[in-house]
């Protein structure tokens, strides 16, 4: 069985059946294909970022159900037409929830998405999809921005964001942007993904504050802590940074590092 027919039921509530024949049924009804190979076509999603050859058709196939998943969640979703300059102008006010907890920051985060014409969706991680997140238009008003909601540590999640909300801001209307955890997946436009990683890495953590720091791998835990406070982020961030580097090992700094548990959106269909 190439899909994991348990997900679903769980995360968008169809129904329990044992026969793999209804299974596929109720797959293929829910994703909107008449035959899951489907999937496997080039022009599924339309530019959807090809895998090199040691990506197999499972991983292509449980990206795209991903992808297709947060969709059609997507349309219980408000959202006001998009507008880009209002995006940007809640950047800053999305920083800032970096010292928040989810709990605190997600409804004002889905609401700020909503009327920037951004459907936020928060999805569990679907097994042999490798996808953390995703960037798709439906409209040329309306785009989707997903999320793997698999147990994040706090600053991948916050990278993970802005560097989707700079692949909304590139608004690449006919591309699906897909971030994935395989390293081997090749990226559809290298200039652009670089784009995105630069920006979330300096709007997160300012090039020349970043330089006031002057990071050694004999910073400590105190020191790391400070610096987030002068700048209002999140320490894991920073930790995460220097982690990210090389600049100190990656068991450092495992108190600063918080995991989110987030919460869900489910659909249930029918």
């Amino acid at each position: 069985k190439e899909i994991d027919y348990k997900y679903f039921v769980e995360v968008v509530g169809l129904p329990k059946v044992k026969s793999i024949i209804d299974q596929i049924a109720n797959l293929c009804c829910f994703l909107k294909v008449s035959d899951l190979r489907i999937m496997l076509q080039p022009d599924f999603l339309v530019n959807f970022r090809t895998a090199s050859p040691r990506n197999s058709k499972k991983n292509i196939m449980n990206s795209r159900a991903w992808i297709q998943t947060a969709i059609n969640i997507s349309k219980n979703i408000d959202t006001k037409p998009y507008d880009a300059e209002k995006l940007k102008g809640y950047l800053p006010e999305l920083r800032s929830m970096t010292v928040r907890k989810p709990e605190e920051f997600l409804p004002r985060m889905r609401e700020i998405f909503s009327e920037c014409g951004v459907a936020f969706v928060l999805l569990p991680h679907l097994k042999n999809s490798g996808v953390n997140g995703a960037v798709k238009w439906v409209t040329e008003d309306r785009v989707v921005l997903a999320m793997n909601n698999r147990g994040l540590d706090a600053d991948k999640f916050w990278f993970s964001l802005f560097h989707e909300i700079k692949h909304v801001l590139q608004q690449k209307i006919k591309t699906v942007f897909v971030s994935s955890t395989a390293e081997e997946m090749i990226e559809i436009n290298n200039n652009l993904e670089t784009e995105a990683d630069k920006f979330a890495t300096n709007y997160l953590i300012p090039p020349v504050e970043y330089k006031r720091l002057a990071p050694t791998r004999f910073i400590s835990d105190k020191e790391i802590v400070e610096f987030a406070k002068s700048i209002g982020i999140h320490p894991g961030i920073v930790a995460g940074r220097l982690q990210h580097e090389g600049i100190i090992a990656q068991n450092r700094c495992s108190k600063l590092k918080e995991k989110y548990v987030l919460e869900l959106q489910t659909y249930r269909s029918g």
